[in-house]
């Protein structure tokens, strides 16, 4: 049975809430706004289930770090470790080369569909979305979301602050509309020149 005494260590995936044959977990949401499980006791069976899943208890160290570890901190997890990366819908490292940040994203693909593609976003451009661009008058709403202010969201690292663009906006906002209909995880990495790891697709 999931249960949650230090909520560093809740990547807030969703995984247990996912795979309970009783639905006897909910995602609670905290007063910052990040939602956590919660066990109803009396629908649980003690399957197991809900703890096999959970990337956290189930730690691995994936072999080809596709994150650095600048930065890497997801809600309180360590995301160059975890059963699979994709389970939080989004990967991330730093290149100095271009002074960016590339991702792997989800596409906004129809229902049943998984389909990735990638882009580049640095702290400026996300910061001017806000202060200078269309966002500034989306700011409030978006904070009141993430029930933080600006300057504690500016605090928080990168890999957090765009997971949060892209659960509240959707990932078009940020990397705009992806018209080949995006990719496979293997097409993915041969395009990356990433070495492809199963783990990256097991949830």
């Amino acid at each position: 049975m999931i249960e949650i005494k230090d909520k560093s260590k809740c990547s807030g995936c969703h995984a247990c809430y996912s795979i309970c044959p009783t639905h006897a977990i909910e995602m609670v949401e905290d007063e910052k706004g990040f939602k956590y499980p919660v066990v109803d006791k009396e629908k649980c069976i003690n399957c197991g289930l809900c703890e096999k899943v959970c990337p956290i208890l189930n730690i691995k160290t994936i072999k080809n770090e596709i994150m650095t570890s600048y930065n890497t901190t997801f809600h309180g997890t360590d995301v160059n470790k975890a059963t699979s990366l994709f389970e939080y819908g989004l990967l991330m490292r730093w290149k100095p080369e271009q002074k960016s940040w590339q991702c792997i994203y989800q596409c906004e693909c129809p229902p049943g569909s998984t389909r990735y593609s990638y882009g580049w976003v640095d702290e400026k451009t996300l910061d001017e979305i806000f202060t200078k661009d269309w966002g500034v008058k989306h700011l409030k709403s978006f904070m009141d979301f993430l029930g933080s202010s600006w300057e504690e969201w500016k605090e928080l690292t990168m890999c957090q602050r765009v997971s949060d663009f892209i659960s509240y906006f959707g990932s078009g906002e940020l990397f705009g509309t992806d018209y080949s209909g995006g990719y496979s995880i293997k097409e993915i990495c041969k395009k990356l020149k990433i070495k492809y790891d199963e783990e990256y697709e097991q949830a």
